[in-house]
């Protein structure tokens, strides 16, 4: 039979974890330094060393993380958290639109982007990819991160690059179309001899 407080069960305001012991954790502090902001959620373990934490903000922001120490207060900027992207919503009965995006913007965005080859540092084999540097993208512009402010590292933001990508797609189609009229009306008309 369970008790108020085992596990965290019933307990209320903080419950910051102490061990790897299965439980609810939570941490009310604006300025945690090893949550990834002030919320709830709950950790488990199968070791003192292998502890998996899931913990939800007051902005329904979802965050996870793997921790392979026995400190189960492990300071975000050690082990930072993932945060779980929801769906982008496009129905129109949750928005309010404001005006036409300009695709123009949208392909110089793209222009300015730096696309790099880079290996994860904690990838032993050193593996090659590609991609680009989220610290680079933040000053094309801030909406495709997310902040390293809660989660400890820096993250892309899918939805408004790939609309941006589409855009820049649709500008270049426009340009392409355009010159292609504009070759049509230049050529020459032929001849059969």
């Amino acid at each position: 039979m369970l008790s108020v407080g085992d596990f965290g069960v019933g307990s209320v305001l903080q419950n910051k974890p102490t061990d790897a012991s299965s439980s609810f954790i939570s941490d009310a502090d604006g300025n945690t330094l090893w949550a990834p902001a002030n919320g709830c959620g709950f950790q488990s373990s199968y070791t003192g060393q292998r502890i998996a934490q899931l913990w939800i903000t007051s902005g329904s922001a979802v965050f996870s993380r793997f921790l392979t120490t026995t400190d189960p207060q492990t300071p975000k900027s050690s082990v930072p958290w993932a945060q779980l992207q929801s769906a982008g919503t496009s129905d129109i009965n949750f928005k309010e639109v404001t005006g036409e995006l300009d695709l123009k913007e949208s392909l110089s965005n793209i222009e300015a982007m730096d696309f790099k080859t880079f290996y994860y540092l904690t990838d032993e084999e050193k593996t090659i990819r590609r991609g680009v540097v989220a610290q680079e993208l933040e000053k094309i512009d801030p909406q495709y991160v997310h902040s390293a402010k809660e989660s400890g590292k820096m993250t892309l933001d899918l939805n408004p690059l790939v609309l941006d990508a589409l855009a820049a797609i649709k500008a270049l189609a426009i340009r392409v179309r355009t010159l292609e009229g504009e070759t049509k009306a230049a050529a020459p008309a032929s001849s059969a001899g």
